[in-house]
């Protein structure tokens, strides 16, 4: 791959980050980086209890079906 390309590759992988997150619909939006450390979703510290995140706000997910519990070849979620 040339350089030129790798450039613009990780340039643009970088524009898509966004400054902030809302992590569902009590929490948010959050700043990626904030002055305080545990105010912001930069990571080396215990994610806050109250902060549930809803994958649904990220990620296209369809649902499941049930599955049977008493079935150990169809156990479900």
């Amino acid at each position: 791959m040339p350089l030129e390309f790798s450039a613009a590759a990780y340039r643009f992988g970088h524009s898509m980050v966004r400054p902030g997150y809302r992590l569902s619909e009590t929490i948010g939006p959050l700043p990626i980086f904030a002055a305080q450390p545990n105010a912001g979703l930069t990571g080396f510290h215990a994610f806050p209890a109250n902060w549930a995140i809803d994958w649904r706000r990220f990620v296209d997910l369809a649902p499941l079906e049930p599955g049977d519990e008493h079935n150990a070849a169809d156990p479900g979620n």
